[in-house]
C-alpha cells in the first residue's frame, strides 16, 4: 500500500513498510516539534524489532518542512544507530527543507 501524502500544511504522516533487506520509514508533510516523539520511537522500533542485518532506510523526500529540533533528534539516533554497527540510509528532501538535512549532515 502506497503512504498518503498530505497537502502542503498538513502534518507529518509516518509510515513503515518493509522490503527484501531494509525497514524504510516514510515520512512527509510538515515535521514539526510535535511529531518529534512518534518519529524517533518508530525508527527505535524498528530498529529494535528488525533483524540486525536489515538497513533503516529514512524517506523524508515528501516532507515540505522541518524543525531543527527535529533534525537534531534525528542525527542523534543516527550517530546511535551507527555507532551500534546498524546501517542506516536517509533520503532527504528538495528544496529549503533538503538544504536544512545537508547542513547537519543528514
Amino acid at each position: 500500500m502506497e503512504n498518503p501524502v498530505p497537502a502542503e500544511g498538513e502534518d507529518a504522516v509516518i509510515s513503515r513498510r518493509r522490503t527484501r533487506g531494509s525497514v524504510v520509514i516514510t515520512v512527509a508533510g510538515e515535521v514539526d516539534t510535535l511529531d518529534a516523539d512518534g518519529l524517533v520511537e518508530c525508527v527505535r522500533e524498528s530498529a529494535t524489532t528488525s533483524a540486525f542485518s536489515d538497513d533503516l532506510v529514512l524517506d523524508f523526500r515528501d516532507v515540505s518542512f522541518v524543525s531543527v529540533s527535529v533534525l537534531g533528534r534525528l542525527v542523534a539516533v543516527r550517530d546511535r544507530l551507527t555507532a551500534q554497527g546498524r546501517t542506516v540510509r536517509m533520503c532527504a528532501p528538495a528544496g529549503r527543507a533538503g538544504r536544512y538535512f545537508a547542513m547537519v549532515g543528514l
